[in-house]
């Protein structure tokens, strides 16, 4: 069984809003049926495109608060692991500075 593809949908206007919709159909040359479903159709995409836009920032920020939050575990992290080799006696600060830098180098 073929399901449709569209379905009709009718509504009433008052008089001054079906005669504008009439002259706008005039000037676009479009039917009403085409003129008021081009609006509508437009208006639920904008719609839509506003919230998913919404949506990407929200997920932006999101992600910068993560990279903040793991920014800052980093730094945790490196200064633990400069104090457990430097606890060391074994390890100067200097080469733990480099073995630190080393563990935690970011590539480019």
């Amino acid at each position: 069984m073929n399901t449709p593809r569209s379905k009709t949908i009718s509504f009433r206007l008052p008089i001054d809003a079906a005669d504008a919709i009439q002259e706008r159909c005039e000037q676009t040359k479009q039917s009403p049926g085409e003129y008021v479903r081009s609006i509508v159709l437009d208006s639920l995409f904008e719609r839509q495109t506003e919230a998913i836009t919404e949506a990407i920032g929200s997920t932006n920020e999101s992600i910068n608060d993560l990279c903040d939050l793991l920014l800052a575990q980093q730094l945790v992290l490196r200064r633990i692991t400069f104090a457990l080799l430097t606890r060391q006696e074994t390890v100067t600060k200097q080469d733990a500075v480099a073995i630190v830098a080393q563990i935690f180098r970011t590539e480019s």
